[in-house]
């Protein structure tokens, strides 16, 4: 039986769009015969604490030689020291999301801080799976020969069909942590440019991870004077969604 241990941040249940992304990749692979082994660690990544970094170095260190390994960019490009010293033994693919040089919500120096630790990560690591086109684009800074970097985009789950707006109000929904890369701002500065009022924007999504994203979202729904056609509903299971 082929096997893989997968290495991700936080609580793997958590419902965010990457750990969703995760969660499929180990069940898919499951149903294929795969052993993943998933190892969780401390959610303070991809801004460690030292013993965050210690706890995670000592999860690679268990691992037999030639083991297959998968790492979430979150933890892989935040402890490139122990990428690097692993990846003689350990057969390392990243799993790139976003890279974290791309966090729109970082200033200028810390961005380029993290892009240097996520490039030395990356260039440690035997394969790099982005989760779509846009992800390989933002890459290409990196010096990443393309032949290394496989796309594994995102699948569709069978759901029966939404009913849809009624003839009234045109429904609108996005479903995504509130967060400065998710571009909230954008999408309110549009809706409020909109002439005709006969629609409602339900946002499902984390309100407790970004505050000041949260608080900056708000804000501009009472300056738009959107009130009573946005609603911030939080987090939302799979079932109430």
């Amino acid at each position: 039986m082929r096997s893989l241990t997968l290495v991700a941040p936080g609580h793997f249940e958590t419902r965010t769009g990457g750990h969703l992304y995760n969660r499929r990749m180990a069940e898919g692979l499951r149903e294929r015969g795969w052993s993943v082994d998933v190892r969780q660690l401390d959610d303070s990544f991809p801004y460690p604490t030292s013993t965050a970094l210690q706890s995670a170095s000592t999860v690679l260190a268990s691992l037999g030689d030639g083991a297959r390994l998968l790492v979430d960019g979150l933890a892989l490009s935040a402890m490139p020291d122990a990428i690097e010293r692993e990846a003689a033994r350990l057969r390392i693919a990243a799993l790139v999301h976003l890279p974290l040089g791309a966090d729109v919500s970082v200033d200028p120096h810390e961005a380029r801080r993290l892009a240097e630790a996520e490039r030395r990560a990356l260039a440690a690591s035997g394969l790099i799976i982005a989760t779509g086109a846009a992800t390989v684009g933002m890459l290409a800074p990196y010096g990443i020969a393309r032949s290394r970097i496989v796309v594994v985009e995102p699948g569709t789950a069978c759901a029966p069909l939404s009913r849809g707006s009624d003839q009234t109000r045109v429904q609108l929904l996005t479903v995504a942590t509130m967060n400065p890369n998710k571009g909230y701002d954008l999408l309110l500065e549009a809706l409020a440019a909109i002439p005709f009022k006969n629609w409602h924007l339900t946002c499902a999504g984390s309100v407790t991870r970004h505050p000041a994203t949260v608080d900056r979202v708000r804000a501009m729904i009472g300056a738009f004077d959107l009130e009573d056609r946005v609603t911030l509903v939080g987090e939302l299971d799979a079932a109430t969604l």
